[in-house]
């Protein structure tokens, strides 16, 4: 081999040696990426399920809160029932 095809042939060594070491890092990055997104995916369901818990758990309490409201609010009806019950009667035995 002539000293030009040595000087070849180490070049195209070196340029497969930098394929193969690039390959490789593509690799690498390529399965850390895969990993990002499986946990970003994870994440993004966690977040999305404990939104839907949260949006679930506050309706609830809002219908709690409205229950609750609802029983005073027939509570005070009755009590106005039978104060305008009792006034009729008293008004009956007056007359």
């Amino acid at each position: 081999m002539t000293t030009e095809n040595v000087s070849a042939q180490e070049a195209v060594n070196r340029l497969v040696g930098a394929l193969e070491i690039t390959a490789g890092r593509i690799s690498e990055l390529e399965e850390q990426l895969d990993e990002l997104l499986k946990k970003f995916s994870e994440q993004n369901a966690n977040s999305n399920v404990n939104k839907l818990k949260t949006i679930s758990s506050e309706a609830m309490d809002a219908d709690t809160s409205n229950a609750s409201k609802i029983i005073k609010l027939e509570s005070q009806i009755d009590e106005m029932c039978k104060t305008n019950q009792d006034y009729r009667e008293q008004n009956i035995k007056r007359i």
